[in-house]
């Protein structure tokens, strides 16, 4: 009897995965752990990776396209490479403007503490 039932539970689970058509291929992550655990066969779930992988494939392309429609046109990138270079700032004047700055008495502000 225990053992009709396992099959059966098989039999219903390999149904199931075979007639599942989730919208996301995360959605097939709990239907194959759930074949797994009801001991589908091997052939089962291999088509259901398939699926799965198809699904993902999907998203990708989509999400690809999608990005693909934010990216900045051509005419644009255009426009920054004719606008003016500035020059970055030499190390020294880097190193001047973190100087601290002299007060009136000719000694600099860090000596005042």
């Amino acid at each position: 009897r225990d053992h009709m039932q396992k099959q059966e539970v098989t039999a219903k689970a390999t149904e199931d995965l075979s007639a599942f058509s989730p919208d996301t291929s995360a959605e097939m992550i709990p239907a194959l752990d759930m074949a797994l655990t009801a001991r589908v066969s091997r052939e089962q779930l291999d088509k259901a990776w398939e699926k799965k992988v198809k699904l993902e494939i999907h998203e990708w392309q989509a999400e690809k396209t999608q990005l693909s429609k934010r990216r900045p046109s051509v005419a644009l990138l255009q426009d920054l490479e004719d606008a003016p270079v500035v020059a970055a700032p030499s190390e020294e004047e880097v190193a001047m403007a973190w100087r601290p700055k002299e007060n009136a008495s000719g000694s600099s502000s860090s000596e005042n503490f």
